[in-house]
């Protein structure tokens, strides 16, 4: 199987770090996805507990631990995923301590020889990548590069995509997402940005809307680590 960090490593070489310049990301200079993809050096972990919000909410919570060219690799992922239009990709996640062991990305566009009633299938061309240096650890909460309709999405769950009694909802080890083309290049745009080499934030949150908001309705959250050395 094809290691992540090695299919990309051409392109992410390519990538700009000062903000002042730019690489339009397109299918010509993002390789081809296979259907299977594996890396050792991304740990996800779901929480046992979620994250609590009083009585009023709970979600889903995501903690994601790896390095910034790790986390390079895995925006390119996705974008790769969206300009060559792979129905479904898997990325297998083989690190010693991993809970969750699948990331799995599935296109979320219609065939466009295929589109719905009265539905215009746009497609994705190319994403303009300007790097940006983040200082918050919310850096989707009310950003200018994210409207609420923007915001990623991702779900904890499992094989079949079905959990019913309460061990498998106990043993959810799979995470699909991460939503329409536009959602998926905001959460892309931000792992490039968590891997730039002079980034200095090591910790970001993607909380609900009963925080301060960086999904979309319905998302499980997400922290995301730069490392490993973490007591959660």
């Amino acid at each position: 199987m094809i290691r992540l960090e090695d299919h990309f490593s051409k392109i992410a070489a390519q990538l700009p770090t000062d903000p002042e310049t730019n690489l339009t990301l397109c299918a010509a200079n993002c390789p081809a996805l296979p259907e299977d993809l594996e890396t050792d050096k991304l740990l996800v972990r779901a929480s046992p507990l979620g994250r609590n919000y009083g009585d009023s909410a709970r979600y889903d919570l995501l903690d994601f631990f790896a390095d910034k060219p790790t986390y390079c690799s895995l925006g390119l992922m996705l974008f790769s995923g969206m300009f060559h239009g792979n129905d479904q990709v898997t990325l297998h996640l083989t690190h010693a301590e991993a809970g969750v062991n699948k990331i799995v990305l599935k296109k979320q566009v219609s065939e466009a020889s295929n589109p719905g009633v009265s539905e215009l299938v746009l497609l994705p061309a190319s994403y303009g990548y300007w790097p940006e240096e983040l200082k918050s650890r919310d850096p989707l909460h009310r950003s200018q590069r994210a409207s609420h309709d923007d915001l990623p999405w991702m779900e904890l769950t499992n094989e079949h995509l079905m959990c019913v009694t309460d061990a498998e909802f106990a043993n959810r080890s799979v995470v699909h997402g991460f939503g329409n083309p536009i959602r998926t290049a905001t959460l892309a745009a931000l792992f490039l940005d968590i891997g730039l080499p002079g980034s200095k934030q090591t910790e970001f949150h993607l909380e609900g809307p009963s925080g301060n908001q960086s999904v979309a309705i319905g998302s499980a959250e997400a922290r995301i680590w730069v490392g490993f050395d973490y007591a959660l």
